[in-house]
């Protein structure tokens, strides 16, 4: 990435405040809270995510504006030219981590807000030098990869931290913060724990309930990040802002409602157990313990969606299994008959109908016919390839939020 960088004209990064988010689940919702906050402080942003629902723009974003088209393709093309002998066998992902730094020093940001995309160590975002580091969650996710208990993930995502500067963790289990500490004591990172009740404060506390926010982990890793940043900067950023952010802050595809065709329709990427259990809490929240929804599941074969789908039936009332247009898609009858193998499926009388539907366009078609004629929400969740072709076709765009 550094050789990627340096052909790209950035032989070296400017010394500007960054965050560096990682997690199982979260990062993308605590980026989105960082840098609305940030840009209502006053600040300039550059926004990195991934991936992107309905166009690779939304990636890359000045003060909350997506890349445009032309800006793009100008520094794709950049990137592309300088990877021919610099990194040849560059990534899709590489090569818009770096069109996202140049964008970001071309337009002379004044923060950065940027979430990895896998793991921590050897993600390609962790070339940058970090001045606050955000551990959001840990669940058992990319396995193949990063290892197959939490302790192994969170260690290997806790390399995003840097010697003696901040590194908040937010929902840790023992054997992630195991894998925390282990990797702290080498690079010298300084836990903080979001978790912890003198880290938010009065302030923090405050900061919420002016935000109207509900405080979960994802809440608790921003404000926590946003007090470590003002430390580190000896910049103060004004609570009024910061709440104002905090409230307008805004992140597609997570617990997205929208009003389509006379339908609530909610949106979320839960794409593994970790995920839907956080969605599922949420649901709770705000619906209560008895209203259960028309499903729209599906997903990619390399998540774990055997345990969503295990755990779908006592939260629908009707399940309508499809899949996204993806080679890597699992079928789906495949989910549909590993639904029905369930022990309790036959006998429990909590557990929800369901029906297939291999394309997606006419499950949606099914299943907002069947929320409108029982008065239901439908929630349409899974891999976040079906949430961003959902929306295409709903023809919902992911920035106009209904809020």
């Amino acid at each position: 990435m550094r050789r990627l960088l340096e052909a790209c004209g950035l032989p070296f990064l400017s010394s500007k405040p960054r965050v560096l988010v990682t997690g199982t689940n979260g990062k993308g919702t605590t980026c989105a809270f960082l840098e609305s906050a940030l840009r209502q402080a006053g600040f300039k942003t550059g926004l990195y995510t991934s991936p992107h629902l309905v166009h690779p723009g939304e990636r890359v974003r000045i003060s909350g504006i997506p890349a445009t088209e032309e800006q793009l393709e100008r520094l794709v093309s950049k990137a592309d030219a300088a990877s021919q002998h610099a990194l040849p066998d560059a990534t899709f992902f590489e090569l818009l981590t770096a069109v996202a730094f140049v964008a970001f020093e071309e337009a002379g940001t004044d923060i950065d807000v940027v979430e990895v995309g896998l793991g921590g160590r050897f993600d390609s975002t962790n070339v940058l030098p970090p001045t606050v580091s955000i551990l959001t969650s840990v669940g058992l996710d990319h396995t193949e990869f990063l290892g197959p208990t939490t302790e192994a993930i969170a260690s290997d995502k806790a390399w995003i931290s840097r010697r003696s500067r901040p590194f908040v963790a937010g929902d840790l289990d023992d054997g992630a913060t195991k894998g925390v500490s282990a990797t702290l004591l080498r690079t010298g990172g300084l836990l903080i724990d979001s978790r912890d009740k003198n880290v938010l404060g009065e302030r923090g506390l405050a900061l919420v309930k002016a935000s109207g926010r509900r405080l979960d982990v994802n809440l608790a890793c921003a404000i926590a990040g946003l007090f470590a940043l003002e430390k580190e900067t000896g910049v103060s950023f004004a609570d009024g802002a910061l709440a104002q952010g905090l409230q307008s802050a805004f992140w597609p595809g997570r617990f997205d409602s929208r009003q389509v065709q006379g339908v609530e329709v909610i949106f979320d990427a839960a794409h593994n157990a970790h995920g839907f259990s956080y969605f599922e809490n949420q649901w709770r929240l705000r619906k209560g313990s008895t209203e259960r929804p028309i499903v729209v599941y599906g997903s990619l074969s390399d998540k774990n969606w055997s345990e969503i789908v295990a755990n779908l039936g006592g939260f629908g009332r009707h399940i309508v299994f499809t899949s996204p247009h993806s080679p890597r898609a699992v079928p789906a009858e495949t989910l549909a008959s590993t639904y029905a193998s369930l022990p309790a499926h036959s006998t429990h009388p909590s557990q929800a109908t369901c029906e297939t539907e291999p394309t997606l366009a006419e499950a949606l078609l099914k299943a907002l016919a069947a929320a409108r004629r029982d008065g239901l929400p439908c929630v349409v969740i899974g891999s976040i390839a079906l949430i961003g072709e959902a929306m295409e076709r709903l023809e919902v765009n992911p920035f106009d939020a209904q809020r």
